[in-house]
Parts: structure tokens; sequence; C-alpha cells
């Protein structure tokens, strides 16, 4: 994305005057066109602002099954929460290498992703369903990632090493 800087700072040319005009009631405002106010996307940008703008679900579709819970680490609800929180509650995470903490989160999102595809669960709206509306469906995929996850050796020592994920094992 390129954006282009006007030739003159907008601080150097500010008229106090005509500020004052331009908010009179009955003033009506010019259109701007000066290069400052006009931003060029590229075809990639607007294909993804195109995408935010068509999955508009309530948040509560994007939840996590309850029994997933366990496997992640809940950040702190509150503002200007202790610093040393994630030791307090979490100590084995807190003593493990970042590469450990990645590597486990890398195995257990792809582990979940995998589950998800094989049971042509593509969509929020399918993920939401299957997984939180459908007490029976989230159960079998309950059994179905315990499975999975018992079959990834490093999987269940990066779980025991860290101390999460005691659900699914």
């Amino acid at each position: 994305m390129q954006i282009t800087a006007p030739s003159v700072s907008p601080i150097q040319t500010f008229n106090p005057s005509a500020a004052k005009t331009a908010h009179a009631p009955d003033a009506t405002p010019e259109p701007s066109n000066s290069l400052a106010d006009r931003v060029t996307l590229s075809e990639a940008g607007l294909r993804a602002a195109g995408a935010a703008q068509t999955h508009d679900h309530p948040v509560e579709m994007y939840q996590l099954p309850a029994w997933m819970a366990g496997s992640y680490i809940q950040a702190p609800n509150t503002l200007g929460a202790n610093a040393s929180w994630l030791t307090e509650r979490y100590p084995q995470v807190a003593t493990a290498s970042s590469a450990e903490r990645s590597e486990y989160s890398s195995l257990l999102q792809s582990t979940y992703q995998a589950l998800l595809k094989d049971n042509g669960i593509h969509s929020v709206a399918d993920h939401y369903q299957a997984m939180i509306l459908d007490r029976e469906s989230s159960e079998s995929l309950r059994l179905q990632m315990r499975e999975r996850v018992a079959a990834n050796p490093r999987l269940l020592e990066l779980m025991n090493r860290l101390g999460l994920g005691k659900a699914l094992t």
C-alpha cells in the first residue's frame, strides 16, 4: 500500500479564521481533493476488506467447546493484572521454553483443525452447531480429538510438560 504525503504540512497551512468559517452552522464544507485524503489498497487488501465485511457473526459463535478449555492458557480478565500471573496460575508453562510453548500450540491447533476438516466442519456456523449447540456431536468430536492426541507422542509429552490438556488424555 502506498500513501502519498501532502507537499505542505497541515500545521504550516492552518488558518484559524478559515477553520472558524468551516465550522459555522450555515457553512457547507468543500469536498476535499488533496492526496492526503486518499488511500489506495492493493488487490489483496481489497479481498481482505471484503472478507472481513462478509463474516459478521456474533462473538459466541467463535467459542471453543468446553472440553478444550483446559488445553489453553486462560488470560487474566482484569486490567492491570499482576505481571507474575502466568507463574502463579501456570507454573509449568512459565518454566517451559518459548519453543516448547510454540510447538505445543502448533500441534494442538493443527490436530484440532484436522479434526474439523475431517468432519466436514468448514465454517464458523458449522463449528458453532457441531461443537457448541449439538451436544452429541460435540461429545463424538471430543472422543475423536482424544484419540488423535493419544496417537501423537510429542503432543502428549508437551501436554505433560506444560500441565495442559488433561481433559484430552
